[in-house]
């Protein structure tokens, strides 16, 4: 709570209405209520946030104080609802009466845990009040449940564990203690047994949304999809589109993702359907211009553009890193917007920069921090707090955030004796401020709620922290510290020292500072899992295709050796190919999705074999990027690749030579083939990988258009090759003619051929004898002699070390 603000929600006439109900009711003077009517009024104000409410009901239970039976729930009542409206005092006095009356209250005590571990932030203070309610009442599930969170908050968890497991054992049906256990199981990475105790508890609370979704995000990032799935159903209605889109994400259905998210959103309001579409938060500023300069009719193409300019894979148009964004938006508002429209501080922080790689806060410590994670802190500490801060372990903000002032500090260390951990080897009160500190494992002075999220790979590793000033449940960056007159007069006394050199720094390390600078040139930023690399080859081929557009052949082989993994033992693998050709220019994409089955057994493993496949597409010419993607599914082995194409016009007037294709094995196709690899009358064994045996011949398919007829009516032109060795080791490089056959005979470097087509597909086979293995350039030269024009195309193969 912040000092001397919240002090000033709490209504003195209400603190007076309960004193004088008090007094008055020792006179024997009071008006009756029913226990039933007790808790109605005491459920209505519990169930709202109407503060009106909660202090009316307030009024009407101190009626009832001193008229018998109910004078005890009824202050049990009272004090519950100064918790719920945060009125710290006013529930600690109506507790401390409680137990003044009675020192073993299991009521008293259980209350003025509560208001110790929750509006004083005093979580250690608190286990001696929950330990006294648990030994007053040993049946109570509630208390129990009370002190497993006072030892998980400070970091006692197999304490914790115990007492949510006795919770359980006294009342089967009381929810809380399973969410608790399955938070826990799931910070452990037991989830096995945190997806059983989150199963419990939407069993008896299945109306508790933010808790499903928790247990659904969870399943997905576990792969249970199926499990995931099964909750999205239960859910009911579009409230569990998200989840089903996470699960299709998981899958690398992008666009099934897409389609569920957009289904969501067209359900929502106005407003909020605005929220996913809203590019402030992640684009750079001269993008936010441009976009908000668009009008109805082309702000969908912009969109489209601008994700696909933003997705690294490119194989989904964009859409891969587009539903992400819907991902996080629907988390901020699930998770982060619940006390505020349309989410607080950290929402906008997870829509830039999703996931932290760590994150701790007031109500459960995280002490699992990984070795990057605390290197990060180490640094942050040093230089804030110099050589002071070596000794100590952080595990929440080092930032300095509002904390009680020593007076208060030093009373909540002595009630700190219910704590195993022994007092720190030096005077951490020195650490920081008067009023604003870190967060170490040896203390925790922080009189509000806090949150800590650490992301190592931004700005060479950042720590954000959140506070909620106000115990509001809205969390915004921490402020810069506030020095008091006791810093200030410390500072006076140095020239050089820790709190000067804290002053110097507070500003540069503010977290709202930290995050302006970063955004203003790294507004977000998309990290994908760790991934295993797919190696695997393509080529892009262009020939001339139908109705004035190019035939754009993409030729994809996977090395089967690669494709399998140690325990595949005769099976069959699926391996999701991807293609995406785009020109962003003019707006166009074009994709193509097909499942490759890749059968892998003893018999074809070790052999170097391939598994090929090819695509067609056809397109305008043009410049475009194209994305070639393998993946094999249900693993995390993947590989795309990238690269610019120049499509020519094959249908402009002059000599044009196609694309020249290097292939293993070119045929006339009969008549009943079914190969994927015909071109016209040919049956063309690609060769993606351009690598080929010492000895093996190589064959070269090309296409020659608009040659010119002379007055006969016939076509005449000449083609001639030439070889030259790329290998590194070739301190010249060696250019040789190879023998070329052709119909089955042996022909010299060109050729001159005869014809009445103006357009031609043809092949050579080339003789390369025994050249060396290494890397080889090939250059084809078309010579149309009818019209003394001339073309040219090269290609790039490898000879290996292997005899044929």
């Amino acid at each position: 709570m912040v000092q001397g603000k919240q002090a000033k929600t709490e209504s003195p006439m209400l603190r007076m209405c309960y004193v004088m109900a008090v007094i008055v009711g020792l006179a024997g003077s009071a008006s009756a209520l029913s226990t039933l009517e007790i808790n109605e009024i005491y459920n209505e104000a519990k169930s709202t946030t109407d503060k009106e409410i909660a202090e009316n009901a307030i009024q009407q239970l101190s009626d009832v104080i001193g008229s018998g039976e109910f004078t005890n729930l009824a202050q049990v009542r009272i004090g519950h609802l100064y918790i719920h409206l945060n009125q710290k005092d006013s529930a600690a006095a109506v507790f401390e009466r409680l137990i003044e009356n009675d020192p073993q209250s299991a009521d008293g005590h259980l209350g003025l845990g509560l208001v110790k571990m929750d509006l004083r932030n005093r979580p250690r203070g608190s286990i001696s009040h929950l330990q006294a309610a648990v030994a007053a009442d040993s049946t109570r599930a509630d208390a129990h449940y009370a002190l497993a969170r006072a030892y998980l908050r400070t970091t006692k968890t197999t304490k914790a564990r115990k007492s949510a497991d006795q919770a359980i054992r006294h009342n089967a049906k009381y929810a809380p203690p399973y969410l608790l256990l399955a938070k826990l199981y799931q910070r452990e990475h037991k989830v096995e047994a945190a997806h059983a105790f989150y199963k419990n508890y939407l069993e008896q609370h299945p109306d508790d949304q933010t808790a499903a979704h928790a247990f659904a995000v969870e399943l997905v990032k576990q792969k249970k999809y199926k499990e995931a799935e099964e909750l999205a159903v239960r859910l009911g209605g579009t409230s569990g589109l998200p989840i089903l889109a996470q699960t299709l994400i998981n899958d690398r259905d992008y666009e099934g993702a897409l389609m569920a998210f957009q289904s969501y959103i067209g359900g929502l309001s106005s407003e909020a359907q605005g929220l996913y579409e809203d590019i402030s938060l992640v684009g750079l500023p001269r993008e936010v211009r441009a976009y908000q300069s668009t009008n109805p009719e082309t702000r969908e193409r912009f969109l489209r553009n601008f994700w696909l300019a933003k997705d690294p894979f490119k194989t989904s148009g964009g859409a891969m890193r587009r539903v992400e964004h819907y991902r996080r938006v629907w988390h901020a508002r699930a998770f982060y917007g619940t006390k505020k429209f349309p989410y607080d501080r950290r929402g906008e922080v997870y829509i830039r920069y999703g996931e932290p790689d760590f994150r701790s806060n007031w109500m459960e410590l995280n002490a699992q921090m990984p070795l990057n994670v605390q290197r990060i802190q180490e640094k942050m500490a040093y230089q804030l707090y110099g050589n002071a801060s070596l000794p100590l372990t952080f595990v929440g903000p080092v930032y300095p955030i509002r904390s009680m002032q020593v007076s208060e500090t030093s009373l909540k260390n002595t009630d700190a004796g219910t704590s195993s951990q022994p007092l720190a080897t030096i005077d951490e009160t020195l650490i920081g401020m008067e009023r604003y500190k870190p967060i170490t494992s040896g203390a925790d002075w922080s009189s509000v709620p806090w949150e800590v999220w650490i992301y190592a790979d931004i700005d060479s590793g950042i720590e954000i922290a959140f506070t909620d000033e106000f115990a509001s449940g809205m969390f915004d960056f921490a402020p810069i510290p506030t020095p008091s007159a006791s810093d200030i007069a410390e500072v006076n006394m140095q020239r050089q020292g820790p709190m000067r050199t804290l002053l110097n720094q507070i500003n540069v390390h503010s977290p709202a500072a930290r995050i302006s600078r970063i955004a203003s040139k790294e507004p977000e930023r998309y990290s994908f899992t760790m991934l295993e690399p797919l190696d695997f080859y393509y080529e892009a081929l262009s020939f001339r295709g139908e109705d004035g557009k190019i035939d754009l052949q993409v030729n994809v082989a996977l090395p089967i050796d690669k494709v399998a993994r140690r325990e595949d033992v005769d099976t069959t693998v699926i391996v999701e190919r991807r293609i995406a050709l785009m020109d962003s220019r003019m707006g166009k994409m074009h994709k193509q999705k097909h499942a490759l089955a890749v059968p892998v057994s003893d018999h074809n493993l070790g052999r170097s074999l391939l598994a090929m496949d090819k695509s067609d597409m056809l397109v305008t010419p043009g410049t475009y990027r194209l994305a070639v993607e393998a993946w094999r599914k249900h693993t995390d082995m993947l590989q795309v690749y990238q690269q610019t194409l120049e499509l020519p016009d094959y249908h402009a007037p002059g000599l044009m030579l196609s694309d020249i294709q290097i292939a293993q094995n070119i045929v006339e196709s009969q008549a009943a083939s079914n190969s994927k690899f015909l071109r016209g009358k040919w049956d063309i064994l690609p060769a993606p990988s351009r690598t080929f045996n010492s000895g093996s011949p190589v064959y070269v398919y090309f296409e020659i258009y608009n040659l010119i007829r002379d007055t006969y009516g016939n076509t005449r032109y000449e083609v001639a090759y030439e070889v030259t060795s790329k290998s590194v080791d070739d301190t010249t490089p060696r250019t040789f003619f190879p023998r070329i056959r052709k119909d089955g005979e042996t022909i010299e470097v060109r050729y001159e051929q005869v014809g009445t087509e103006n357009w031609v597909s043809d092949f050579v086979e080339l003789d390369l004898g025994n050249a060396e293995p290494g890397r080889y350039s090939l250059r084809m030269v078309v010579n149309d002699l009818n019209a003394d024009q001339t073309i040219k195309r090269d290609g790039i193969f490898r000879i290996s070390g292997s005899k044929k």
